[in-house]
């Protein structure tokens, strides 16, 4: 989302669904999630982006594993749409060819907040002795 509020890029499972041959209970599942990552990791390398500042909306289920398969490099070699070249990112200490994409910041939007906030309620009595303190000793201006 860039700053007049318009998506760059927008992805869903229903893209990946149609190649596959597996019911709709396959959209929720932690396969098609993985890749979606690994797709949206290529699209990064073929536009060359290396810095991210990642929104969050909600938490999602497998935020640990999308984090890591985005940052691990990707196996094999794939060809660049664009000027049809490979793309190849090589783990070799050699080469160092390995491209980096680094994520600046982590901006979630609705956390889960895990500290108690109810206060104990006040049973009948105690409302009733409370609301006498108070009458009795309110002040006339």
């Amino acid at each position: 989302m860039n700053r007049k509020k318009k998506s760059n890029l927008t992805l869903s499972p229903g893209l990946f669904i149609k190649f596959f041959n597996n019911k709709k209970s396959f959209k929720k599942s932690k396969t098609i999630k993985i890749l979606m990552i690994k797709y949206i990791r290529k699209i990064f390398l073929i536009i060359k982006l290396k810095d991210i500042v990642l929104l969050v909306k909600k938490t999602p289920k497998f935020f640990n594993e999308i984090i890591t398969f985005f940052s691990t490099p990707i196996v094999h070699k794939f060809i660049n749409p664009i000027n049809n070249e490979f793309i190849e990112e090589v783990n070799d200490k050699v080469n160092e060819k390995k491209i980096k994409i680094n994520f600046l910041y982590f901006f979630f939007f609705n956390t889960k907040n895990f500290t108690k906030n109810k206060l104990p309620k006040k049973g009948r009595i105690k409302r009733k002795i409370l609301r006498k303190i108070i009458f009795e000793n309110k002040l006339i201006d």
